[in-house]
């Protein structure tokens, strides 16, 4: 386990844990420690130590007072801690519970969107192959429009090549 001063591991023949957090530490990272030296099992580490302090020449009399009406309160309803603390590890559960069906709607809905995708692009190539087929069409049509208009005009030459040999011929 590391030290939470240093935050490298604490040899289990040199750890000492703080009686507040039980947080672990090495002795020289503590500057607590000379003065809890005799009595190992009441020590405090640097943080709790302070907080001690702070907590002290904060607190009043009438906080602590306020705050046993509250759990005096909660006592008489009925509420505990550990009926709290069920109660939340319940909550965790059904949550856990939502967010694992989600997770296999939403893999479902995941792969519903690649197949889909899949598809898209299927009929994309396809529509791309239709479009140059109406292309190619377009281009023969166009040339055949082209051939119609020279054999109409053809048409039209040798009617009137025959139109004056007719006339010729009449006229011989």
């Amino acid at each position: 386990m590391p030290c939470n001063v240093c935050k490298t591991n604490v040899s289990p023949a040199k750890k000492i844990t703080c009686s507040f957090c039980n947080q672990l530490f090495h002795k020289s990272c503590l500057s607590t420690y000379n003065k809890y030296r005799d009595n190992p099992q009441n020590l405090i580490c640097d943080e709790c130590e302070q907080n001690k302090i702070i907590k002290k020449n904060v607190t009043s009399r009438k906080n602590r007072q306020e705050n046993d009406k509250i759990l005096d309160a909660r006592h008489d309803k009925g509420y505990s801690t550990s009926t709290d603390i069920n109660e939340m590890k319940s909550s965790i559960s059904e949550i856990l519970k939502k967010l694992d069906s989600l997770t296999t709607s939403f893999s479902a809905i995941e792969k519903s969107v690649s197949f889909l995708s899949d598809k898209v692009d299927e009929y994309n190539e396809k529509f791309q192959n239709i479009v140059e087929k109406v292309k190619d069409h377009d281009g023969r049509l166009n040339t055949y429009e082209n051939k119609i208009s020279n054999l109409e005009r053809e048409i039209y030459i040798l009617k009137g090549n025959v139109n004056i040999r007719y006339r010729t011929d009449k006229t011989f």
